[in-house]
């Protein structure tokens, strides 16, 4: 790696940095809200949650942009084109580089890195329309907003800053639980209005909206991909099979290493129900216990004897 790719990383590396420290900050104040029934933050919250989570959102978007953008650092600070190499490191060791507005950043990336966007864009606007309310106006929160802005602030902290961070979604659930206590994690999932939210999402890619294996809520959703809305887990080394008690496709079981067991444990993420799979040793199908041995049905008995027979003759 030559030396100015190096002093990008090392830029995005320093404004990741900051970045974490706010949206821990901005966690822990959500956590800290009681939400035994369910209730609106006080202004008090609403006003220093918008504002750490917001710091958090700008510096991560920020770091994102340095260390994945074709042009690096100079796609965020003012007339980078103009500057050499030396000048923008010199600038960046004695803190007088300036960087563009958070709302040029913002086009940049809606424009350059659609693909991402498009996962954030709705959620994103919602949050700034609260955020500048606060700033600009010296806005006294509805209640109606400070209730809004449970799910809000949650969700771009944990799916849009967190994103940034980290640069993909890959190991988006065991990421998040790199930045935030347990106790706090399991806070923020439980939030109704998050809960709610993540629910829908869950429901509009592949209903029924299933119960997480990592948070436990009921945001995971089994269609052409495997995730959860609410924390972020993701696995293409599981698979689901149909359940005999409530008769969806939502029992769980591990993919990747059925075919070197025997039998292998099974949970239904809607009904709870437990079960053992195994492969079929004819068809190579999953398939639950009980069943005919090694086999899943009296048809992949009878084509196995078939075959048998066939090699004799």
């Amino acid at each position: 790696m030559d030396s100015w790719k190096s002093f990008e990383k090392d830029v995005a590396k320093s404004i990741r940095a900051n970045s974490i420290i706010f949206l821990r900050r901005a966690a822990n104040e959500i956590a800290g809200h009681d939400d035994d029934t369910d209730q609106a933050f006080d202004h008090e919250t609403g006003t220093v949650v918008t504002v750490l989570t917001q710091m958090a959102l700008e510096l991560a978007m920020v770091a994102y942009l340095v260390e994945h953008d074709k042009d690096g650092i100079r796609s965020v600070i003012d007339n980078g084109d103009k500057l050499t190499n030396e000048q923008i490191r010199q600038k960046w060791l004695n803190n007088s580089l300036r960087t563009k507005k958070f709302e040029d950043n913002k086009k940049l990336f809606s424009e350059k890195h659609k693909g991402v966007w498009a996962s954030f864009d709705g959620m994103i606007e919602s949050f700034q329309r609260s955020r500048n309310k606060i700033v600009h106006l010296h806005f006294h929160f509805l209640e109606g907003d400070l209730y809004d802005l449970k799910f809000e602030s949650i969700f771009v902290l944990m799916q849009v800053v967190a994103y940034f961070i980290y640069g993909s979604k890959y190991d988006h659930a065991e990421n998040i639980a790199k930045l935030l206590s347990k106790d706090t994690l399991r806070k923020l999932v439980k939030f109704q209005p998050y809960q709610n939210y993540v629910r829908d999402l869950a429901n509009d890619y592949a209903s029924p909206a299933l119960r997480c294996i990592i948070c436990r809520q009921r945001a995971f959703a089994a269609g052409f991909e495997h995730k959860c809305f609410s924390c972020g887990y993701e696995s293409i080394d599981t698979n689901l099979i149909d359940c005999p008690i409530c008769e969806e496709r939502s029992m769980i079981y591990d993919n990747l290493n059925l075919h070197l067991n025997e039998r292998i444990n099974a949970l239904c993420l809607n009904c709870d129900n437990k079960g053992d799979v195994s492969q079929c040793k004819f068809c190579e199908e999953a398939f639950l216990h009980p069943a005919l041995g090694p086999y899943c049905s009296q048809d992949c008995i009878d084509d196995e004897r078939s075959k048998a027979l066939d090699n004799k003759i």
